[in-house]
């Protein structure tokens, strides 16, 4: 949550209602923890694309001149800004050595990647590894003994870069050769020696909702600035969509009903939730 809070702090209008945006990050991690392409968790880039660009139309349709329901509108942006955050938390993003936003353009939609074709929405060399292989691609890990496992090389009929997020254990599209779980193993139960808990620097997933995780501040760095692309994406929609909407959806956020009907987080879940570095938190959410 304190992403959110921390890339919207010079924008009065999100400021005014930043506890029910923030509120939508824990609806996400408790209502919403199996579904894993939300959360970007394994290897599913198409459903978190398509997941996102619901949240946009959802978010620019509450805000129609003609029927205004600012209150849906901030709901589907706290869940859209949550899923975009988890991009990088979850993927290895940074592992792989990129310093910039995915989708970075905000007078669009989010671009839906293919698997294993180049995402140029992301970057000419980003192979999204979503199912197994297709003949003719070969995935290699990169480094003299390849046991990180965290950054791919994709080379035959495409060239680049492999992008992929860690498996949680209730579902998987990831390329088994180079799979990673979230926190450490690739299967559910964990092999000898134990599962690796939420916080450990030494587990090998590619997990980074915490600040003793390797590249937290890498990925909490871009997640900030990415939020701040997303306002201006929803601004620009709007205004794209209505004629002139920047100024209605500023005068539309200063109405006082929105203020009086603020909904409270809900935050029931049926296990004492875990504390994430980003303030976010994790209950029945169970990754490997």
């Amino acid at each position: 949550m304190d992403i959110t809070s921390e890339a919207l702090k010079d924008v009065p209008v999100m400021m005014k209602r930043i506890t029910f945006i923030n509120s939508q990050h824990i609806t996400a991690d408790t209502a919403n923890q199996l579904t894993s392409g939300q959360h970007w968790d394994s290897c599913g880039f198409s459903a978190g694309a398509k997941f996102v660009n619901r949240k946009i139309d959802e978010a620019v349709q509450a805000l129609d001149p003609k029927a205004p329901n600012v209150n849906a509108a901030m709901k589907a942006f706290g869940l859209w800004l949550h899923s975009v955050q988890d991009f990088y938390a979850h993927s290895n993003w940074v592992e792989s050595g990129y310093t910039s936003e995915v989708n970075a353009d905000a007078e669009q939609r989010w671009t839906v990647p293919s698997p294993y074709s180049a995402w140029t929405a992301a970057g000419p060399d980003v192979i999204p590894l979503e199912g197994s292989p297709p003949p003719g691609i070969t995935l290699s890990p990169v480094g003299s003994t390849g046991t990180d496992r965290k950054e791919i090389s994709v080379s035959g009929a495409e060239t680049g870069k492999g992008l992929m997020t860690g498996n949680v254990y209730w579902s998987t599209d990831c390329p088994a050769a180079v799979s990673r779980g979230h926190w450490d193993f690739g299967a559910w139960p964990p092999p000898a020696g134990g599962d690796c808990d939420a916080i450990s620097p030494t587990c090998t997933g590619l997990n980074k909702d915490n600040p003793t995780r390797p590249k937290y501040a890498e990925a909490r760095a871009l997640a900030v600035k990415q939020t701040k692309t997303e306002y201006y994406r929803l601004k620009a929609l709007v205004s794209k969509k209505y004629k002139g909407g920047k100024s209605f959806m500023e005068s539309t956020f200063e109405s006082p009903s929105f203020l009086q009907r603020e909904e409270r987080p809900h935050s029931e879940s049926h296990r004492s939730p875990v504390p994430l570095g980003d303030g976010r938190q994790e209950g029945l959410r169970r990754r490997v």
